[in-house]
Formats: structure tokens, C-alpha cells, sequence
């Protein structure tokens, strides 16, 4: 999605702007919706037409973000303008009869969590510095005294190509540059620490999972506006409600449809077999979104596992969060 820019406004347009809605700024508008449905529905498709012949103008206005049509507390249709910030001149309170409701949002941008977080929260973009490759960070963990950035394997250590102490950065270096030019040293905030290594020759894996080191504060949840920090593991059960939040498709919610599923995955250094796994229901994961915890939809929010492949569908392959804080010897960092 692009980025809405306020543009230059000529004299001339403000001055058309000003006769247009100005001349209609003293109407009075009656707080009585229509009386029948076939009357509010003419009515809102009366100020859809009346939204489309304004919003070009509106647009180019600096500080209005979007227009869209509403309906106010008296059922009447309204048209809604947002804006980047209180103070934004120049919007009308009326518009050929129609009530202007100014709406403050900030800018739109993509819900993709793929900016730069500090301190670094779990369910954000994150990758290997030498790989041009997004994914997400699963939780933090404790081992001993130590903080540690848990995320699959084929995120962190380059699915057994990269070196232990390889620089792990956040955001993922497509998520910083378009490019995918290197990152700067200061999107830095783990060394690779430790990783189970994948196994393409027929044999069963059990996870795809790394550990790194952190170099830089972390914060142990998610960012404040999703469920926060995950409660202590438990086993799946198939049927239960799930959710997750990943760098590409945020937070979501989905049921577990499987467990002990024996699953082929397909990656770039060839086919490996897993185990034990999780299946989840549709539209729930997407690319970018490995190594994201799964974790109960109820107020335990209990980790259940970690994202690390899906299907076209959505839906998700997990690993049960168990195996994986054995083999690292660590514990959740949690509430």
C-alpha cells in the first residue's frame, strides 16, 4: 500500500474548494434519518456520489489521509475525512448539504509488522544479516542469566549454512531496504547463538528452530496492542481455539485441525520430513511469518508452538514448543 504524501495546493483550487463547500456550509442538517430502508439507502448512495465529487480535492489537502461515508448518532449519512493530526484547516464542515466529520488516524500504512521496534517485541519482523530473507521472532527465552531471540532455523541460520555469532537483525533486511541492501550495524540486536540442524536425508525432524544471542532490550511480549506476553507451555489439543501474531499477517486466530501430523517440507536445500507437528486452520500464517509462537486464544495465552511453514491456504505447520525449550535448555521469558 503506498504511502499517502499531502501535496502542493494551488490559490486557484482552494479558491474552487471555498465556493463549493462554503455555498453549502450554512445548510442545516435536520437530525432525522429516513424513515424507511429504501430512504437510508438512497440517502447513503446520495453522499457516496457527493464523497466521490469531493475527494479529489480533499486529498491533495496536506494533512487529510482518506474520505469515506458514515452514519452519524441520528442515522444520517456523513462524510468522514481522516486526518494525520488535530488542527487540519481547510476541511469543511458541510459539503453540497452533507455533514463533514473530521477524524483523526494518523497515517495508513500496511498492517505488516515489518518497521524497526526497540525495545525489540516478539512477533516482528527479524532475519540474518546475510541473507536476504524475513521472518519472525518467536519469544525471547532464558537460559541461566542469559536473554536469547528464538526463531526458526531457516530465519536465523540460513537453514544450516550460517556460522555460530552470525549478526541477526531487526527488522530483516528486505523489511529495511527494498534493495535488500545491507543492514546498518545499528539494526543489530542478536548474534546466533546455537540451531537444531535441519535434516534432508529421509529421517525425521522434530523442529526447525535457532537460538541467538541478545545484544540489544528486548521485551518479552508482544507489541501493547496484541495479547502480550505468553504464559507457560502446554500440550495441543485438537480443536482448540490459537493465536498468533507474525510479520506478515499480524495477529490471528485459528483452530488447531491436527496434531502428530507427519508433514514433507519444501525448501529451498530440498525435501525434509517432520514429525510430532501442528496443523492449524485456514488463514492463519502466511510467508514471512516463520517462527512466530502460537499460543492459546484465552486469557492463559499458553505457548503452544511456533510456526514454520503452511500452505497456500494459510493454513500453518507448527512446532510444539516443548521439544524446542528441551533442546535449548530454556525457559519462556513471560509475564
Amino acid at each position: 500500500m503506498a504511502r499517502l504524501r499531502p501535496r502542493f495546493i494551488s490559490s486557484a483550487l482552494l479558491a474552487v474548494l471555498a465556493l463549493a463547500f462554503g455555498a453549502c456550509s450554512s445548510e442545516r442538517i435536520a437530525p432525522t434519518a429516513p424513515a424507511d430502508a429504501a430512504g437510508r439507502r438512497a440517502a447513503v448512495a446520495a453522499a457516496i456520489e457527493i464523497q466521490e465529487r469531493s475527494s479529489d480535492a480533499l486529498l491533495v489537502q496536506p494533512g487529510v489521509v482518506g474520505t469515506a461515508v458514515g452514519i452519524d448518532a441520528f442515522g444520517q449519512p456523513v462524510i468522514r475525512v481522516y486526518t494525520t493530526g488535530a488542527g487540519v484547516t481547510r476541511i469543511p464542515d458541510v459539503i453540497e448539504g452533507v455533514r463533514v466529520i473530521a477524524e483523526v488516524t494518523g497515517e495508513f500504512r500496511p498492517f505488516a509488522l515489518t518497521g524497526r521496534y526497540r525495545p525489540v517485541p516478539i512477533g516482528v519482523s527479524v532475519g540474518n544479516a546475510n541473507e536476504c530473507l524475513p521472518g519472525t521472532i518467536g519469544a525471547v527465552l532464558w537460559r541461566g542469566s542469559q536473554r536469547f531471540l528464538l526463531s526458526a532455523n531457516h530465519v536465523f541460520a540460513r537453514q544450516n549454512q550460517a556460522a555460530l555469532g552470525e549478526p541477526i537483525v531487526q527488522p530483516s533486511r528486505p523489511d529495511a531496504s527494498a534493495a535488500c541492501d545491507p543492514s546498518p550495524p545499528r539494526n543489530m540486536v542478536a548474534q546466533l547463538s546455537d540451531f537444531e540442524p535441519l535434516r534432508f536425508d529421509g529421517t525425521d525432524n522434530t523442529f526447525d528452530a535457532a537460538i541467538a544471542l541478545l545484544t540489544a532490550d528486548a521485551a518479552c511480549g508482544t507489541l501493547p496492542e496484541f495479547y502480550g506476553a505468553p504464559g507457560t507451555p502446554i500440550a495441543a489439543v485438537a480443536g482448540a481455539p490459537i493465536q498468533k501474531v507474525g510479520r506478515t499477517t499480524g495477529l490471528t486466530h485459528g483452530t488447531i485441525t491436527g496434531i502428530n501430523g507427519k508433514v514433507n517440507i519444501f525448501y529451498a536445500g530440498g525435501k525434509a520430513r517432520f514429525s510430532g507437528q501442528i496443523m492449524t486452520s485456514k488463514a492463519f500464517g502466511d510467508f514471512g511469518d516463520s517462527g512466530a509462537l502460537v499460543v492459546s486464544d484465552d486469557a492463559g495465552r499458553h505457548a503452544v508452538g511456533m510456526v514454520f511453514a503452511g500452505g497456500s491456504n494459510g493454513s500453518a505447520v507448527v512446532n510444539p514448543i516443548g521439544p524446542i525449550l528441551t533442546r535449548f535448555g530454556a525457559t519462556l521469558c513471560g509475564p
